[in-house]
């Protein structure tokens, strides 16, 4: 078996992709080589893993030159000439607003008026229609509507702009209040992420310094498939500004499902990591009576992979998916997660999820000593399980009865999380308190401490945890009442 930068292209195609692309590279057009649609042929036994057995690179060359000896030189070139096709047929499937509006720009400068108007109407029409709508499609229509404009001020037409010129004014508002909310939502989560300072960018000031209350207030929504767009991206400003306003979330959730048929799955994927947001923000608070509307979003979203794109589910959602599990204790679901789910990661981030996923789920069902053995076998190809596994560790020590053991690691974690560089401000200081509470409730069921279990539960009134620990400690806390 090998990889190669085709190899790794080719993995990404749909089954229906995968066989355009034969069709795409058939095409003498495209492609004269009879040698690269053989080595296509060849490719497609093994689709999608292209892997197993006689999947080498001396096999292939055979099929193709029969009765030749392997050349290296010679199969790399023809893989050069494939990938460089595959790249070619992305583009294709991708570029016909880029193609149309170059064609209508040289129209404009060769002064070819009928060639422009009909193209105009057509183009104008397509994106009003146009399949799997993203947050680009309002600068698509001020780049079209800016080029009519200087074609009629070519004409010499000025008086016939006024509309269009007021047109263009309501999609440049469209889009601004788009990207207001899509900047400000990854400058949050690139903060809360890798602890990425942004507070005193001019972004950030430019958008503290807009009243987004007042801008939409007044907004008229257009009954067509753009304004119900439109009016979803205004919900979700609204729920990130009041999330105390349930109103607004019902609106947010409805105004999207009237959009679900017009979106592309980039979108549909954002739909869950704005619900997402919104409803660990709540749980973070203390509410966390949306978590099982949450774990139901995930259950749809991921046994439908096509949301995602290339089918390909996104590490933040499975890993909170995983934590919301655990909360809830749906053993059902993360027994779904580990066993099915964590196959549809990326390749690099599969066998971690699993085992993470697998660890959580014996820990729900009280196999303490599996959730050690599982755990040791993490390589941390994904970050955020660094932080994971040590907190799971501790609260298995726990369980088991580790005392010794627990405040060891206590010490130990502390010193990683005092001088991590990547974990936020707002993180770091959960897991700190997290850390001293455990301690102190570890101590506190020994006998052996200063703090009492009453003391312990004033602790926590007063620290900000992560809501996954708080609940926990609560769980703890009556375990020890109760005895």
């Amino acid at each position: 078996m090998f990889t190669t930068n085709l190899i790794s292209l080719l993995r990404t195609f749909s089954a229906e992709e995968f066989k355009s692309f034969g069709k795409f590279i058939s095409s003498p057009f495209y492609n004269t080589h009879r040698d690269v649609i053989r080595y296509y042929s060849y490719l497609r036994k093994f689709y999608p893993s292209f892997a197993g057995r006689g999947f080498t690179r001396e096999n292939i060359f055979a099929h193709i030159y029969p009765g030749r000896k392997y050349n290296d030189n010679e199969f790399q070139k023809l893989n050069s000439a494939l990938n460089h096709l595959g790249n070619q047929f992305i583009m294709s499937r991708h570029e016909r607003f880029e193609a149309d509006f170059n064609l209508l720009t040289q129209f404009v400068e060769r002064n070819l008026g009928r060639q422009f108007r009909v193209l105009y109407r057509k183009v104008y029409s397509y994106l009003d229609k146009e399949e799997g709508l993203d947050n680009m499609i309002f600068v698509k229509k001020i780049m079209l509507i800016t080029l009519y404009i200087k074609f009629k001020m070519n004409a010499d037409d000025q008086k016939d702009v006024c509309e269009n010129i007021i047109e263009r004014g309501n999609y440049f508002a469209y889009q601004s209040l788009m990207w207001i909310m899509i900047q400000n939502r990854d400058m949050r989560t690139n903060f809360n992420a890798f602890n990425y300072e942004y507070r005193s960018s001019n972004a950030n000031r430019f958008i503290e310094s807009v009243d987004i209350e007042k801008l939409i207030s007044g907004l008229e929504f257009e009954e067509n498939r753009l304004g119900r767009y439109l009016k979803y991206y205004v919900y979700c400003i609204l729920i990130t500004l009041h999330p105390d306003v349930a109103e607004y979330y019902r609106y947010f959730k409805s105004s999207y499902e009237e959009i679900f048929n017009d979106v592309n799955k980039l979108e549909k994927s954002n739909f869950l990591s704005r619900q997402q947001s919104y409803i660990l923000k709540k749980a973070q608070l203390g509410d966390l009576s949306l978590l099982g509307e949450l774990l139901d979003s995930y259950r749809k979203y991921f046994r439908n992979k096509e949301i995602f794109e290339n089918g390909i589910i996104p590490m933040p959602p499975f890993r909170n998916s995983v934590l919301v599990s655990i909360c809830l204790k749906d053993t059902e679901f993360m027994e779904e997660l580990s066993e099915k789910f964590s196959g549809c990661l990326y390749p690099g981030y599969s066998e971690d999820a699993k085992r993470f996923s697998r660890a959580c789920l014996l820990f729900v069902r009280g196999e303490f000593e599996k959730v050690l053995e599982t755990l040791s076998i993490i390589s941390f190809t994904y970050a955020p399980f660094k932080i994971d596994v040590k907190n799971l560790l501790l609260k298995t020590f726990y369980e088991l009865n580790f005392t010794e053991q627990l405040l060891d690691m206590i010490d130990s974690f502390r010193h990683f999380v005092s001088g991590s560089r990547t974990l936020s401000e707002i993180s770091a200081r959960r897991q700190l308190s997290m850390i001293n509470i455990l301690k102190h409730l570890a101590l506190a069921r020994t006998g052996s401490g200063k703090t009492s279990i009453e003391g312990v539960k004033k602790e926590l009134n007063s620290v900000n945890l992560a809501y996954t620990d708080r609940l926990w400690i609560h769980e703890k806390i009556a375990e020890l009442e109760s005895k």
